[in-house]
């Protein structure tokens, strides 16, 4: 037991207060709310003894080795007791909400279980009481975050064995947790809203491919048009970019950004090409703004919008994994091959079945009909997986929401699900890459980003951001060499000063591959430092910029605190992140830390991903 050597009466409650987690479990599984309540109190009661049996060790905090192991059994407790709390709580909102259903989950489970299965007044009910609940899910949220707290507060090294592997498997249950927890608040306050409570509601979705990534997620192949009321579905018609485009053509004039003109050599800014701000609402008002300009030109049959749904196919994968395999038209998708055969179907397999261009991407809707429909026919102890995918997704940018009305606008905002490019008064990094004709060639492209700042002669501090992308493709119908109009953001007053890499164009339009041009701009409270590079297959290139950072970030560094704020771009997987920061003064404490071999010098080195937003803090 990893607490025995802090105390044989502390195991004791701990290993009950696990004992007691198990049969809460169990009897939630069988609806036995009031059961469930007992067996996560008595967890709580537990846990909070063994904490208590531990604090006569607390006076060994100060002895290296031996108070380490009491500080991570005390948070490893604390967050035990936080996590179990924010349980209780989410069981108690979980059974108002279906007592307005039908009584209790007994009676919902599993056959008759099914959000498809209530009625309208029922549905309109747990709508509204979801409204209502919002306090008592914030309080589960917060309890969240304290067990995580707690959690990371935990030493990573140095651990005796038995409390390690007990550290394991709970952080393990606390992901899950967290994933399926944290997202109950804020989802009771807007869900209600999204499903057309208490007034109907019309969805722009934009279906944004990752493999084609674009500043907000990815080129907008298609999109959605969803009408809602009272929770059920009152239309889902998906659509070809090109029946909005291409009846729009010669009928519109708006100039499109540089860039956008130059590497891809378009000359009006249509629908398709609206997201090219990385912060989401900008990218959303602007299709908004596109797609109302070019349905009024031509006179297009399609409805105004209430709000815009960013969407990547990773979100479709994931939910693929719960429901399964779905066959539509003959063809079977599944989470491995769904990105591939649907890229397949709509550029090849359509001419194959003698489908007219036009109906090319009818499919697209009959699958996300059939998906839409098996999820609805989930029964309700499932509805937690689904909560955590949604949240996953919107956590990871994969989802990301704009609505018209201002005061919904701010609470997707206050819940970070917005994709807004943060505002932040130290170091911010976020790199953003825009695929200009390479199809759908980031699907093999592997990229780094490094980062590093020196201070000069002068002690001002120079930021360095080198972006890696290696072509693991061929030429293919979907894959050739990789054409990317790089931006860096970087803090309001950066000044630009070199970069080495950026071309003039690829090696097709510029056989002699000179030397580009980087332009520097300021967008959305940053600095934008911009190039374009081509990487042929089977090829390796590096884009860098370096820039003098605004003398606040160096008089934060002489006042003994440095953050960063690492941001990921909407739509990437993940991107691996190195940072070698070199501040000309001795690192004393920095979270995350870094290895403890890298201790005690100026620099502060750390390796990551950008799976989600990176926040750093150093102090000196």
């Amino acid at each position: 037991m990893a607490l025995a050597a802090l105390g044989a009466d502390a195991a004791i409650q701990a290993q009950g207060g696990k004992k007691d987690l198990e049969r809460a479990e169990a009897l939630l599984r069988t609806g036995d709310f009031a059961g469930t309540d007992a067996a996560l109190s008595s967890a709580e009661t537990k846990f909070s003894r063994a904490r208590s049996e531990i604090i006569p060790y607390k006076i060994l905090l100060p002895v290296p080795w031996i108070g380490r192991q009491v500080s991570a059994t005390d948070d490893l407790l604390t967050s035990g007791i936080e996590a179990t709390r924010a349980i209780r709580s989410a069981v108690g909102v979980l059974s108002e909400v279906l007592k307005v259903a039908g009584g209790d989950l007994g009676q919902l489970l599993p056959e008759s279980g099914t959000f498809a299965s209530l009625t309208p007044v029922q549905k309109r009910e747990i709508l509204a009481k979801l409204l209502s609940v919002g306090p008592s899910l914030r309080e589960v949220r917060e309890a969240i975050l304290r067990s995580r707290a707690a959690f990371d507060h935990i030493p990573k090294t140095g651990l005796a064995a038995p409390l390690r592997l007990a550290i394991i498997p709970f952080g393990e249950r606390l992901d899950i947790l967290e994933g399926t927890l944290a997202p109950l608040a804020p989802l009771a306050e807007v869900l209600p809203r999204v499903a057309g409570y208490p007034v109907p509601r019309t969805h722009l979705f934009l279906l944004q491919n990752y493999t084609e990534i674009r500043p907000s997620g990815g080129f907008i192949g298609s999109f959605g048009i969803v009408k809602v009321a009272d929770g059920d579905l009152v239309s889902f018609d998906t659509h070809d970019v090109y029946s909005l485009d291409n009846p729009a053509t010669g009928r519109v004039a708006v100039k499109p950004p540089a860039p956008l003109a130059k590497y891809l050599g378009v000359k009006t800014w249509f629908f398709r090409d609206s997201n090219w701000s990385p912060d989401f609402r900008q990218a959303a008002e602007e299709a908004i703004r596109a797609y109302d300009r070019e349905v009024a030109a031509a006179r297009l049959n399609f409805p105004p919008v209430d709000s815009v749904i960013g969407m990547t196919p990773r979100v479709a994968e994931d939910l693929l994994r719960l429901v399964g395999p779905i066959t539509v038209s003959g063809v079977t998708f599944t989470p491995e091959n769904l990105v591939d055969e649907l890229e397949y179907q709509v550029e090849l397999g359509f001419l194959e079945t003698g489908l007219p261009p036009a109906q090319r991407k009818e499919i697209q809707g009959e699958l996300a009909g059939e998906l839409l429909r098996r999820l609805t026919s989930l029964p309700v102890d499932r509805w937690p997986e689904i909560l955590r995918i949604l949240g996953d997704g919107l956590r990871e940018k994969r989802i990301m929401i704009y609505d018209r009305d201002p005061s919904v606008q701010e609470r997707y905002q206050a819940f970070d699900w917005a994709g807004r490019v943060k505002e932040t008064s130290g170091d911010f990094l976020m790199v953003v890459d825009a695929n200009l004709a390479s199809l759908k060639t980031d699907a093999v492209v592997d990229r780094t980003i490094g980062y590093r700042i020196y201070p000069d002669e002068s002690g001002a501090l120079h930021g360095v951001a080198t972006i890696t992308y290696k072509n693991n493709g061929s030429f293919t119908w979907k894959t050739t060499r990789y054409r990317t109009y790089t931006r860096i953001y970087a803090p309001a007053g950066s000044r630009f000063l070199r970069g080495e890499g950026a071309m003039e164009n690829d090696k097709i339009l510029d056989p002699r591959r000179r030397p580009g041009t980087y332009d520097a701009e300021e967008e959305l409270g940053k600095a934008v430092f911009g190039a374009f590079v081509s990487v042929e297959p089977g090829e390796t290139r590096s884009l860098t910029f370096e820039y003098l950072l605004p003398d606040s970030i160096g008089d934060g560094v002489s006042g003994g605190r440095y953050t960063l704020l690492a941001e990921k771009q909407p739509g990437t997987s993940g991107h691996r992140l190195t940072l070698d920061l070199d501040f000309g003064k001795r690192v004393v404490r920095a979270a995350p830390p870094e290895d403890p071999r890298e201790f005690g010098d100026a620099r502060y080195r750390f390796v990551t991903d950008l799976r989600i937003d990176r926040q750093f803090v150093v102090g000196f």
